[in-house]
């Protein structure tokens, strides 16, 4: 079972339940599984690190909903190379709308590679009929992240507390 998306700059791939338990018990397996053996993982973010428990339970208890609830590894080609992740936090709700987090290790942010992996599965998703929007969230002060948003196609649609919401409605089909 895998799931890999392309562009020139980047690929995502979808990780397994066991690839998320390596993840997260054990760094230097994970990249070797991944085919990654030279990655140094950054500790994850702080999100990524309290979301990672709830990842692995609902793939353990939905794997049928497997890919919509995993962390896709952003991959840089030219360096073979592991940058960060980015996903979906699960099935679409009623409204069809889904949520989408990412984050870059440090050394690969302010380098444009955000808006690419934004596209790459925001395109998947939408290859999804039940698939409305797409939302994200940032911090108020994250302005990086907001302009990589901006550029992916999102539109900020509120502040709640000390975030700014943004959305990216299904695209027009014309013809």
């Amino acid at each position: 079972m895998s799931e890999i998306l392309d562009s020139y700059q980047i690929t995502l791939i979808a990780l397994t339940l066991e690839q998320m338990r390596l993840f997260r018990d054990d760094r230097a397996a994970f990249a070797s599984n991944l085919g990654y053996p030279g990655y140094t993982p950054e500790k994850p973010n702080p999100d990524l690190a309290e979301a990672l428990p709830v990842i692995i339970k609902q793939l353990e208890e939905r794997p049928q909903d497997w890919p919509w609830g995993t962390n896709w590894a952003i991959v840089l080609k030219a360096e073979q190379t592991i940058i960060g992740g980015i996903g979906l936090h699960g099935l679409p709700n009623a409204a069809g709308e889904v949520e989408l987090g990412y984050g870059l290790d440090s050394p690969y942010r302010h380098r444009g590679f955000a808006v690419p992996a934004i596209h790459l599965l925001t395109g998947w998703a939408f290859s999804h009929t039940e698939v409305m929007s797409l939302v994200a969230e940032t911090l108020i002060e994250n302005l990086p992240s907001q302009r990589a948003l901006q550029r992916a196609g999102f539109i900020p649609e509120r502040v709640e507390g000390g975030s700014l919401w943004w959305r990216m409605p299904r695209p027009v089909q014309r013809g």
